[in-house]
This record gives C-alpha cells, structure tokens and sequence, in this order.
C-alpha cells in the first residue's frame, strides 16, 4: 500500500483534531507552558513564534502571560478553533494559514516552540530541514526554538550533546540537546 507524501495536509482535521488534540486534559497546558517560559527564560511582551499551533492551546497560554504569540499551521479547522477560543477571551494572538516550510518571517521572533510530537512528517528529510530553515529565519540572532518529540529510542539512537549543520541559504544551525522528564 502506498502512502500519500502529503498525508498530514488532510491528517490533522476530523478525528485527529477531535480524538485526541482536543482530548487533552485542560490543565497539562499550564504546566507545558511553565516548562517552555522557564527553559527558554521568555517574559512577558516577548514575540514568540508557535509553529505549528493547532488549535491553539500553547499559544493562548503564552498570550495569557503576556507574549507577544504568532501561530503557524496548516489545518484550517484547527486555526479556527483557536481564533473561536482568542476571540473569546480576547486575546491578541496572530493566527497565520500556512506550511512550515513557508513561514515568510526573517529576523522578527524572540523564540520558536515547536510542541507535541509536531515536527518530521515531510516524506523527505530536506523538506524537514526546509521547515527548520524557515523557523531559524524567523528567529531574531540568539533566538531560541525549543522542539518537543516523543521518540525516545530513535532519539537515543543518534544522540548527540552538540551538533553543527550548515542548512540552505548558508544558515549555520547549532544543537545543543538536554532531555529533561516533564
């Protein structure tokens, strides 16, 4: 059986978006977003790139904070979920329809997240490394972009404490990798 190499534009709507995003309990998000502001030392009015961000959830904390929040994401019914929720609250944040591999930013966020299992879906890994060079565009110089994954033996596997890579357009691209139990 042959699968669709753009699967995860449709993926995420319906069942996915209903069964399990929306299935997470209401009070992990605090606790994920405590972990996020700490790791990445951000306060309140920093601009912060949440790519991508579903239906919201990150980014409505970290709006709630005080964060200046742009969300990325591909899913239209979940870019309507957290407009719907923002609205609500009336909250500022900027929801933007699009591919990772196409964030038209440069030099603008303070941080990048990048959370729940949310990134290595291309067929190709230089299509993933075309996402990692939009985000790192993005980022201001010294900006810090925080990925969460949950593959911890093929994390393990290639492990490495510090890691340099040159990707596209010259960007030179420097790993330092912790793991932490949250």
């Amino acid at each position: 059986m042959e699968v669709d190499p753009s699967w995860y534009e449709t993926f995420f709507e319906g069942d996915w978006l209903e069964f399990l995003a929306l299935s997470i309990p209401p009070e992990r998000t605090p606790e994920q977003v405590d972990f996020v502001v700490e790791q990445l030392g951000l306060q309140p009015g920093a601009l912060v790139l949440d790519a991508p961000c579903g239906h919201g959830r990150h980014s409505l904390e970290l709006a709630r904070r005080g964060m200046q929040v742009t969300g990325v994401d591909l899913s239209p019914a979940s870019l309507e979920l957290a407009r719907t929720a923002a609205a609500e609250e009336g909250l500022d944040v900027e929801l933007v329809h699009a591919d990772l591999r196409e964030i038209d930013r440069e030099t603008e966020f303070d941080a990048a997240i990048n959370l729940f299992t949310s990134f290595g879906y291309f067929d190709e890994q230089t299509e993933d490394e075309r996402a990692l060079a939009a985000i790192a565009r993005a980022l201001r110089p010294g900006g810090a972009f925080l990925i969460d994954v949950i593959n911890p033996p093929a994390l393990f596997r290639g492990y490495r404490e510090r890691a340099w890579d040159e990707l596209e357009d010259g960007i030179l691209w420097l790993q330092r990798h912790e793991y932490a139990l949250v």
